[in-house]
């Protein structure tokens, strides 16, 4: 019989949990038979064997996409939404 997770990166291991994973990846530590010392700081590269415990660690600062502009049909729906508001004001005020 094979062990066919002979081979697996700390990349895959990443890939396989989120696909922005090894997109984001700062570094993992590792503790296990394979590890110099305990914890051991490593890239997306580093060969993990069985019984091998990993932490990752991403990066969260991102800039964020920039909304995208309103179509000039959104901008006059909100136009619509405001005025139904203030007349609505308006009414409650008459009575």
């Amino acid at each position: 019989m094979t062990d066919n997770r002979f081979g697996i990166t700390i990349e895959s291991v990443c890939e396989n949990i989120h696909k922005d994973f090894a997109k984001d990846f700062k570094y993992a530590l590792v503790w296990g038979r394979i590890a110099k010392f305990s914890p051991q700081t490593c890239g997306l590269a580093h060969q993990l064997i069985d019984e091998d415990v990993i932490q990752i660690f991403v990066s969260t600062n991102k800039k964020f996409a920039q909304p995208k502009p309103m179509t000039a049909d959104e901008k006059a729906a909100i136009q619509k939404a405001k005025a139904k508001v203030i007349q609505a004001k308006k009414d409650k005020k008459k009575k």
